[in-house]
């Protein structure tokens, strides 16, 4: 009787009461409202991440399918040069897999803030993607990953070819300067907020690989 007075005071008073294997957690309801809050953000995370793949997996691997994506990408960076934003959400994908010299001069060259960078390496002609998040220690972690490639596949060729792209967020006065650069394959901004209003950190999917298929056929 004086549990069941506890539990009806502790509904009233907009508290959950959860009895589990005789102990009880007291939820509040500020704490229920945070769990809520999280289910839906990870709901939302969850289609924009759809959406973003969707839109990569949309375009036809062709030649031609690859410079449509790219025509209706650059009039995307055209709408945002005029917006005058900054914090934008971008990848650049490299012409050519550069060295670190080269990334470190690029970087520096446009002031991007460098969320994470990708690599290329192949054992024995095999594509593998090295995915490094940019610091101080970035090439040294590069270094690490090569050596363990070359453990985990003893006695075949491990090769490193260059970095590829990278996951960047830029301001819209550097999109210019940036898809001039030779460097510059494509800057896709087209995930930003200004295009899905609910990405707060989700990348573009670089299109590495793509290019490098449409190269060997």
């Amino acid at each position: 009787m004086k549990l069941m007075k506890r539990t009806i005071l502790a509904t009233t008073l907009s508290i959950c009461t959860v009895l589990a294997f005789g102990i009880t957690h007291q939820v509040t309801a500020k704490e229920s409202s945070m769990d809520i809050n999280s289910y839906k953000e990870k709901k939302v995370n969850k289609e924009v991440k759809q959406q973003i793949i969707g839109n990569y997996l949309q375009i036809e691997k062709s030649d031609d399918g690859l410079e449509e994506y790219v025509l209706k990408t650059k009039k995307k960076n055209n709408a945002l040069k005029k917006s005058n934003k900054e914090g934008i959400i971008a990848t650049i994908t490299f012409a050519e897999p550069l060295d670190f010299d080269e990334v470190k001069s690029y970087i520096k060259k446009h002031k991007l803030e460098v969320k994470q960078l990708q690599s290329r390496a192949k054992v024995d002609n095999k594509r593998i993607t090295l995915s490094s998040i940019y610091n101080k220690d970035v090439e040294k972690a590069v270094e690490y990953a090569l050596e363990g490639l070359e453990e985990e596949y003893e006695n075949k060729n491990v090769e490193f070819v260059g970095y590829t792209d990278m996951y960047v967020i830029v301001n819209s006065k550097e999109i210019d300067d940036i898809e001039a650069d030779s460097h510059t394959f494509l800057l896709d901004a087209s995930a930003d907020s200004h295009f899905i209003k609910e990405n707060k950190k989700y990348h573009p999917h670089a299109l590495t690989w793509l290019l490098e298929d449409l190269k060997e056929e």
